[in-house]
């Protein structure tokens, strides 16, 4: 029972930190010029009381209506995507600045993103094609044109790049090896399908994508590491949360801390030192966890946390 008491409080320490680290990064809206826009978490659609602000997590789709376009920021490792009207976007991985991760179903978006750590990826893919970066301002579309020949509607996808470099990673077909393109500044990759096969093709930058980018550009605080000087009540909010939840989290692990020396205690006193020393070791170990924690909680301020 006792040896059980241990298990279970060092498991909860752990899914407590999964947790908090999870949760430390995310998206919000910056910037957006119409309100047609709905958001799916995990299948539902969110209520969007007050869009400037409002927080995005891991999963998210978001989906923009006719004459609607929404700037992203990403917290806290910084970076901006605007998406364009009718774009169904999907926040597929936001692990941190190590790894942000995202899926264009539809439409056009357009990415600021500040030079990268080794290691670090930042990478936008639709169903075979994939974008990834390390510092640059690029653009992908997936938009459906009509042929000449046929006028069969099928799917076009463009990749470019209006500074730094891009690298386009194209799967031709299921059972053909990837090929790679490095795309750099004013220069485009389009891939179009041709029998069954997916086929790139390097060119210059067409003038209809950089008119298109002019007439809807990022608004002026749209730089990879801007912030917005006045906080929403949407932000605040959210901020508050985090807060509420680390103090509440470093005052479960002090008490889990503090249950376990006791039970170390006891076990000593009853001639089981080894289960004794083991617990009062692990509520130790557990309060001094909870400093950091609770230090965090209670020096957040929810006015300016995240700028």
């Amino acid at each position: 029972m006792k040896r059980n008491i241990l298990l279970s409080a060092v498991l909860l320490a752990a899914a407590f930190g999964a947790w908090a680290q999870g949760a430390s990064a995310w998206a919000e809206v910056e910037f957006a010029v119409g309100a047609d826009v709905t958001v799916l978490r995990d299948n539902k659609p969110l209520r969007i009381d007050e869009l400037l602000g409002f927080r995005l997590e891991q999963g998210d789709q978001v989906q923009t209506g006719k004459g609607t376009f929404l700037e992203l920021r990403l917290r806290p490792s910084g970076g901006v995507l605007k998406l364009s009207e009718n774009t169904v976007f999907v926040l597929t991985s936001l692990a941190g600045p190590s790894e942000r991760g995202f899926q264009l179903v539809y439409g056009r978006v357009r990415a600021k993103v500040d030079k990268l750590a080794r290691g670090n990826t930042f990478n936008i893919a639709s169903d075979s094609v994939a974008a990834g970066v390390r510092g640059t301002d690029f653009g992908y579309d997936v938009l459906t044109a009509r042929t000449d020949a046929t006028g069969v509607q099928a799917p076009v996808t463009r990749v470019y790049c209006f500074e730094g470099s891009v690298i386009v990673t194209v799967q031709p077909a299921p059972d053909a090896p990837p090929s790679e393109l490095k795309v750099k500044a004013g220069n485009m990759v389009a891939v179009e399908r041709t029998e069954g096969t997916l086929v790139p093709s390097l060119k210059p930058l067409s003038e209809d994508i950089r008119t298109y980018w002019i007439q809807n550009d990022f608004s002026g605080s749209a730089k990879p590491s801007g912030v917005i000087d006045l906080p929403t009540y949407a932000r605040v909010q959210s901020n508050l949360k985090v807060k509420n939840a680390a103090i509440f989290g470093g005052v479960v692990l002090v008490g889990l801390g503090s249950v376990l020396q006791g039970v170390g205690a006891y076990a000593y006193s009853s001639g089981d030192p080894v289960l004794g020393l083991n617990a009062v070791a692990g509520g130790a170990f557990l309060s001094i966890l909870s400093l950091p924690v609770l230090v965090f909680g209670l020096s957040t301020n929810p006015v300016l946390a995240g700028d």
